[in-house]
């Protein structure tokens, strides 16, 4: 039997899996801390310097307002969201009937968490039920066509990097059939 890969905390020196990890953005390693010393210390930091945790984010939501409500405002962000409530509260009421199963790869919900996926947002009760890796392969994919279609070559600039690991990781975890988190 293989023996799971573990890391000591160096906050509270107990020996745990690597799940109990947070992983670094920029490296995609295991952070030193644990996750529950992690959680406990940014709980504390928040305490201590709420004022300025407050302040901070009050900035942060000023800075970006006018973005925020200019792409709210945008025609086909609006159309969008008004096709996505329409689907929910068809499932909501059992119009539309609830999937087990990725159609894509069968992945069974649980233990993946299944998305209501949008092909034609001019149908707004037609969705096709994706679990999370092959949603997210999917809008990668038309993503690709779209940016073919306007002549753009290839992904966005600094796309790969820790996006490439985090799927590749979704991607070893789903053909596990576990969930993510």
């Amino acid at each position: 039997m293989a023996k799971a890969a573990t890391r000591r905390c160096t906050q509270c020196g107990e020996t745990r899996p690597l799940s109990d990890f947070h992983l670094d953005k920029r490296t995609g390693t295991p952070r030193a801390w644990c996750k529950p010393c992690s959680n406990a210390y940014n709980r504390a930091y928040r305490r201590r310097n709420l004022a300025h945790v407050r302040a901070r984010d009050r900035r942060y939501w000023h800075k970006y307002k006018a973005k925020r409500d200019a792409y709210e405002r945008r025609p086909d962000v609006r159309r969008k969201r008004s096709v996505r409530q329409a689907a929910y509260w068809a499932v909501k009421t059992g119009i539309l009937p609830t999937r087990t199963a990725c159609e894509h790869c069968g992945a069974t919900s649980p233990p993946a968490r299944l998305h209501r996926h949008h092909p034609d947002y001019s149908d707004p009760l037609r969705i096709v039920w994706l679990c999370t890796l092959c949603h997210g392969e999917e809008h990668r994919r038309l993503n690709d066509e779209r940016r073919k279609a306007e002549g753009r070559s290839g992904k966005r600039a600094g796309a790969g990097g820790h996006t490439a690991h985090a799927t590749r990781r979704g991607a070893k975890r789903h053909a596990r059939g576990k969930p993510r988190g």
